[in-house]
């Protein structure tokens, strides 16, 4: 174990490679399943992670403590950064709702409804109004399982 933080300690881009793939294949694992009521508990465990990893790289490669942060940072927006582009990727060409239209944002993430949302003064229904003149009958307005239709004869 040593030998691979002492290795990570040379060459960060060794870093960068290895959290990169690692954020990609925790999104790939975990695309079946719901996770965005976690985001808190995530975050919490990426903390703790980011604590633990600068920890590790202080006590088994005898890095600085400033070293130590800076190679755990690149490890972390490495990781943060593949995670985000693989979802993001994922959401916008490869989710089986792509084929439905919508805005850009909220195919990515709810932030997005949640500042269209403030926007327009806690009246959302006027922006989907909006958006169904521009898309049409049946409008995603989600990452994951949002489309949304104003007209109730597609269901009889």
């Amino acid at each position: 174990m040593a030998l691979l933080f002492s290795a990570w300690a040379q060459d960060p881009g060794n870093i960068a490679v290895a959290f990169s793939s690692l954020g990609v294949f925790l999104h790939l694992s975990l695309i079946p399943f719901e996770i965005d009521e976690s985001a808190p508990h995530l975050v919490g465990a990426f903390a703790l992670s980011w604590i633990g990893l600068a920890t590790v790289f202080v006590r088994f490669s005898e890095m600085s403590v400033i070293s130590a942060v800076l190679h755990t940072s690149l490890a972390g927006l490495s990781f943060a950064g593949a995670l985000a582009t693989s979802m993001t990727v994922y959401r916008v060409f490869f989710h089986r709702l792509r084929n439905f239209q919508g805005p850009l944002g909220p195919k990515i993430s709810r932030f997005f409804v949640m500042s269209d949302i403030t926007k327009s003064g806690l009246k959302y229904h006027v922006e989907l109004d909006k958006m169904h003149q521009e898309y049409g009958d049946f409008v995603r307005v989600g990452m994951q399982h949002h489309l949304q239709t104003e007209n109730i004869e597609v269901f009889n």
